[in-house]
């Protein structure tokens, strides 16, 4: 699937109570242009892509996006926890495709945890069942919102290629603390 997504973000103004946290915000994503937010805790990075999503109301300027379909990892893995990490991967399509669930989970190294339950997973996998689930979404906007935090550096290297390559059409947007995830992307950055 060839995806052409524009964003563009006009004058964003939003604020919690008496504080403002974006002011005359500005930004423009052309197609398959992607984007990593860097920032310190609590800036404002998570609200954007609630806002970008839909998700976070805000008081004025305008957020143009052409995606019809989102894909998110969250910060929260936001997993059904009495289901398998099979079906957590499954439930975000009507018509399941098995043979490219069980592909996702061998690139994430999640094969031998496809029948337990997503309670039962470490914190490492249920990350790792997040993303796959967003990647088998497979959305014209990817959004990562410190989607590789708790995954062992070698892990974290091969999920990261494995992400970039996936993606590779595809126009994404990352949240992260870490430089280093940026210098795999190669994409444009903000600081907030």
């Amino acid at each position: 699937m060839v995806c052409t997504v524009m964003l563009i973000i006009s004058n964003l103004y939003k604020s919690f109570g008496e504080k403002p946290l974006f002011r005359d915000f500005n930004l423009e994503l052309k197609d398959k242009q992607s984007l990593c937010i860097m920032g310190s805790s609590g800036c404002g990075k998570t609200t954007l892509l609630n806002i970008i999503m839909g998700l976070e109301p805000y008081e004025s300027g305008s957020v143009l996006k052409d995606a019809q379909k989102i894909s998110a990892v969250f910060q929260e893995d936001r997993l059904i926890e009495g289901l398998t990490a099979y079906r957590n991967i499954a439930l975000v399509k009507k018509n399941e495709d098995c043979e490219l669930i069980k592909s996702i989970a061998s690139k994430l190294e999640l094969s031998n945890f496809l029948l337990q339950k997503a309670g039962a997973l470490s914190g490492g996998q249920k990350r790792r069942l997040s993303i796959a689930r967003a990647l088998y979404y497979d959305g014209e906007l990817m959004i990562f919102d410190e989607a590789f935090k708790g995954l062992d550096k070698e892990l974290k290297g091969k999920v990261l290629l494995y992400v970039k390559e996936s993606t590779a059409d595809r126009q994404c947007i990352f949240v992260s603390h870490d430089e280093s995830e940026n210098e795999v992307f190669r994409c444009k950055q903000i600081v907030l």
